[in-house]
């Protein structure tokens, strides 16, 4: 739970930033411009990430490597984790004027990532996940979008 309350403060903020830079609007907005939805959307949005990441590492095959990615990690790597997805969050946000460099930027920084992770096959699948919860996030969240 407290994973979730920490991503939904900081990607509230962060979504914020796009309603400020105009990336985004909401057809009815509660506070500084953002729908009455926004924080309990993402404190559920974080907690199903939570879950199904929980959930997919109990199911993997043994050739997946996974350790370090369950492992306890330090603070340093929290931290350095928490900084680099606001970065990215709002990046996307003061980016929304130029989306074809904004793409080459996020799928750049995140070649060299895979390849620099100790976790590739883990990292891709990851990816994908995201990609489809996104997918399907537009799919079931539409009636209330913007």
């Amino acid at each position: 739970m407290l994973f979730a309350l920490t991503g939904a403060v900081l990607t509230t903020f962060c979504d914020g930033v796009h309603v400020h830079t105009q990336t985004l609007t909401y057809p009815n907005p509660f506070l500084f411009g953002q729908a009455v939805w926004v924080f309990p959307g993402f404190v559920l949005a974080f907690l199903v990430m939570e879950m199904s990441y929980l959930l997919v590492v109990k199911r993997l095959p043994d050739g997946v490597s996974i350790r370090q990615s369950i492992s306890k990690g330090n603070v340093r790597d929290l931290v350095e984790s928490i900084v680099v997805f606001a970065l990215v969050y709002l990046l996307s946000g003061f980016g929304n004027f130029e989306p074809v460099f904004l793409s080459v930027i996020f799928y750049g920084t995140f070649a060299v990532r895979w390849m620099l992770t100790y976790d590739r096959l883990w990292l891709l699948l990851l990816a994908v996940l995201m990609a489809i919860g996104a997918c399907l996030r537009k799919v079931f969240w539409q009636p209330w979008d913007w």
